[in-house]
């Protein structure tokens, strides 16, 4: 089974700021919202992101009712980013990832990529 690296704490931080607010440190008023935001993403890179991408450029308001909104429901807000990044992709490829998905759900990642 895959299990993606995760982040350190500070390497979750300065992702978040780099994508957030496009510097290596979030501003003082939004570092509590921050540190949030890489507890709910648990270290994984995509997440944080994704997620401080979507951030970009909102006010402090709106970063709180977004995290409040995703600590209610986890898997709703996930699933629409993720569908999102699926429907990018062309029908063949659609098709390649249904396949491993679907046929290798619980085998180890060294026996998929073999």
């Amino acid at each position: 089974i895959y299990s993606p690296n995760e982040l350190d704490g500070g390497e979750s931080l300065e992702l978040v700021s780099w994508h957030a607010f496009r510097t290596s440190e979030s501003p003082q008023e939004f570092m509590h919202l921050s540190e949030k935001l890489v507890e709910y993403c648990g270290g994984l890179a995509l997440a944080i992101e994704v997620l401080a991408s979507f951030l970009f450029k909102r006010s402090v308001s709106e970063w709180e009712s977004t995290l409040e909104l995703l600590i209610q429901n986890p898997n709703a807000d996930i699933q629409a980013k993720l569908q999102i990044s699926f429907e990018a992709l062309s029908q063949v490829e659609k098709d390649v990832f249904l396949d491993i998905s679907c046929f290798f759900i619980g085998m180890d990642k060294d026996y998929v990529c073999c």
